[in-house]
C-alpha cells in the first residue's frame, strides 16, 4: 500500500490498483496476496509491522469490495513471500536488512490471517530465493509454491 519513491515505477501502490484489478475480474472465487518483498528494500524505510498493517489494509479492501449478484466474497490466501537472502549479488544493492523483516512476516502475517479469518501458507521453509539475486523465485520454485497452493483451492 506503499507508493515506490522512484518516479520511474509509478502505480506500485497496491491499494490504489488492487481495485481496478478486482473489478476487471468479477467473479472471483480466490485472491490470492503475495506480497512485501518490496516493502523491506532499504529505501522504502518501513518496518516489517507497517508492511502486515498494509497487507491488512489490501485484505479490507478485498473483503469489502462489490460483488456480482449471486456472487460471494472471494476466499483470500495469504502467502509468506519467501525470505530475501540478502547477502546475494542483487539484494545486496537494495535489500539491506530485508531478510531479518521478512523473517517477522511470518508472525505478523500468520497472526493477521487469524484476526481476519483468512488462509495463510508460510512458504519460507521451502521455497527458496535465487541463489545468485537473493530475491526472486525460479520456475521449480513456482511450481512447488503452486503445489503448496493447490490444496487451499480444491477445498
Amino acid at each position: 500500500m506503499f507508493d515506490d519513491p522512484r518516479s520511474d515505477f509509478p502505480e506500485r501502490n497496491g491499494a490504489k490498483t488492487l481495485p481496478i484489478i478486482l473489478e476487471s475480474h468479477l467473479p472471483l472465487d480466490y485472491v490470492i496476496i503475495m506480497l512485501g518483498t518490496t516493502d523491506t528494500k532499504e529505501m522504502m524505510h518501513i518496518s516489517s509491522e507497517e508492511t502486515t498493517e498494509g497487507i491488512k489494509k489490501l485484505i479490507h479492501i478485498v473483503k469489502w469490495y462489490k460483488t456480482l449478484e449471486g456472487t460471494q466474497s472471494p476466499k483470500i490466501i495469504l502467502i509468506v513471500p519467501p525470505i530475501v537472502q540478502e547477502t546475494a549479488n542483487f539484494a545486496s544493492k537494495l535489500f539491506i536488512g530485508a531478510t531479518a523483516k521478512m523473517i517477522a512476516f511470518k508472525k505478523t502475517y500468520s497472526e493477521l490471517a487469524k484476526k481476519e479469518d483468512i488462509y495463510c501458507i508460510d512458504c519460507t521453509d521451502e521455497i527458496l530465493v535465487d541463489r545468485e539475486d537473493g530475491v526472486h523465485i525460479d520456475a521449480t520454485q513456482h511450481k512447488k509454491l503452486a503445489a503448496l497452493i493447490f490444496p487451499y483451492i480444491i477445498m
